[in-house]
């Protein structure tokens, strides 16, 4: 049967589109991961900056990081000094409210900006503290450390004897052994150069805490003792024999105020002694 041209184009639409089928199966899967490539080509750039980003965020962390520890550091090492000369009482107000009453020749050590993190403090000499209550409240010296909560005491600490006295609340005493004991008011633990320990329940408070009245106050005292506290107070060496130190006591009152000759003066007439100054820091106690 005939068909005009006409009818040939309507039933074959699709007769003028040329397809290339040159193209083998391989070379067409070839060609789309090409394109795959280029379009994870176009992406790097992108992944590039993300790495850029990443890095400097660590940079600026880090830094943070360094400076905080800087901050922290300088909070916990930085320390305030107080030393006290001989002959001299001062009152020094803790952090926290926390007062120390510091005697003469005596010296203490705390970081005021850790201070809300650690009440920790470092002390030789003598001195009366009076603590407000919070977090643990602790004192190191070389010969032992003493902590409390909340409480009001009395420590002398040197290179050979820790005494503390407990005048109000509750005391951790512990020696250079990590040997401890408690106290509570009215009490007191002396530590010797061994470290050994002692607790004591007769103990005068108002000897104990004369010199915070600028006092001394000897009941019955080995001499040695006292020669010892004045030497302390007054920053001096007295020399004694041996002899005059044997099973003699001294009693009596004696003001720090008075000059260390009065002091002299007044020891040496309970025994029938005199005393020769040889240089400002040397006296010497001899036998009339």
């Amino acid at each position: 049967m005939k068909t005009n041209k006409k009818e040939e184009i309507d039933q074959f639409p699709f007769q003028n589109v040329q397809v290339d089928y040159k193209k083998s199966k391989e070379d067409v899967w070839a060609e789309m991961e090409a394109k795959l490539n280029d379009l994870e080509g176009e992406k790097l750039p992108q992944e590039g900056r993300g790495r850029v980003i990443s890095l400097s965020f660590i940079k600026y962390a880090a830094a943070i990081f360094l400076f905080l520890v800087g901050i922290f550091s300088f909070m916990k090492l930085y320390t305030v000094n107080e030393y006290l000369v001989a002959g001299l009482t001062k009152e020094i107000v803790l952090p926290d409210g926390s007062i120390v009453t510091l005697n003469g020749n005596s010296s203490l050590a705390y970081a005021p900006y850790w201070w809300k993190f650690d009440r920790k403090l470092e002390f030789e000499g003598e001195a009366f503290f009076s603590v407000k209550k919070g977090k643990r409240f602790k004192v190191v010296s070389e010969s032992g450390s003493t902590q409390v909560l909340g409480t009001s005491f009395n420590i002398f600490a040197t290179n050979s004897n820790y005494n503390v006295y407990c005048k109000t609340g509750k005391v951790k005493v512990e020696n250079i052994h990590q040997d401890a004991q408690i106290i509570t008011p009215g009490q007191a633990v002396f530590i010797n150069s061994k470290g050994e320990m002692k607790t004591d329940s007769k103990i005068n408070e108002t000897e104990c805490l004369a010199w915070m009245s600028h006092k001394f106050i000897f009941n019955t005292t080995p001499l040695v003792k006292v020669i010892a506290d004045i030497s302390r107070q007054y920053n001096v060496k007295i020399d004694i024999s041996n002899r005059i130190l044997k099973d003699k006591d001294f009693t009596g009152v004696l003001d720090r105020k008075n000059s260390l000759d009065e002091v002299l003066k007044t020891i040496c007439f309970s025994f029938d002694l005199k005393f020769k100054k040889n240089n400002i820091n040397h006296y010497q106690l001899t036998e009339k």
